[in-house]
């Protein structure tokens, strides 16, 4: 169990300045205070220290209000942290809020489930801090404009290599698998996508 003491330790191993950033014991009962347990914070506090030092009040409450707000509550919301720690530290204006009104518009406009988006970045966490404009929204479009059902996208979101590669290689691993036959609206194909994804171009 995580102790305050413990975690002030690991707090002072940072070299941080408290005038400057947040106080670690402030941070702990912010989180317990949100449903938080031990086994949370620590595994949060093993996987990303500079966490004890954030600001509470224009930092982690925003974010962790934000979420709640969208769907992540009770559990959801440190196993959602734990998953991706670096959601504290990338932006809630500048790519958490903007990626997830992205896949939501996306899913929701042409599917009509809202469950859809919150089902899928629960398993894939790393899309709340994933680069919108040059990364998530050219291959999602990719995909789309070639043939992939957005049922298929959905699925497409548990393998972080699909989404989340550099658009170059997103279109290389798109012809790829069109050119073994595979069709794009097959549920097979963004599987073959992940494996192709994973596999140099020499490979």
């Amino acid at each position: 169990m995580l102790q305050l003491e413990s975690a002030l330790s690991t707090s002072q191993k940072l070299k941080i300045d408290e005038n400057k950033l947040g106080n670690p014991q402030f941070v702990l009962e912010f989180l317990k205070s949100n449903g938080f347990y031990e086994t949370h914070i620590t595994k949060l506090v093993e996987k990303h220290p500079p966490l004890l030092v954030c600001r509470v009040e224009s930092n982690l409450k925003p974010k962790l209000e934000y979420l709640a707000q969208i769907g992540y509550r009770g559990t959801f919301l440190p196993e959602l942290i734990i998953s991706n720690p670096y959601i504290v530290r990338a932006s809630l204006c500048r790519m958490i809020k903007p990626c997830f009104e992205f896949l939501k518009e996306k899913l929701v406009s042409i599917e009509g489930r809202n469950d859809l988006v919150i089902k899928g970045l629960k398993r894939s966490s790393w899309l709340f801090t994933s680069n919108l404009d040059k990364i998530l929204k050219p291959n999602f479009d990719l995909l789309v404009k070639g043939g992939v059902p957005v049922s298929n996208i959905t699925t497409s979101l548990l393998f972080k290599c699909v989404l989340t590669q550099k658009p170059d290689s997103c279109i290389r691993s798109f012809n790829a698998v069109k050119g073994l036959g595979i069709d794009p609206k097959s549920p097979a194909f963004v599987y073959a996508l992940r494996v192709m994804a994973q596999l140099s171009e020499s490979t």
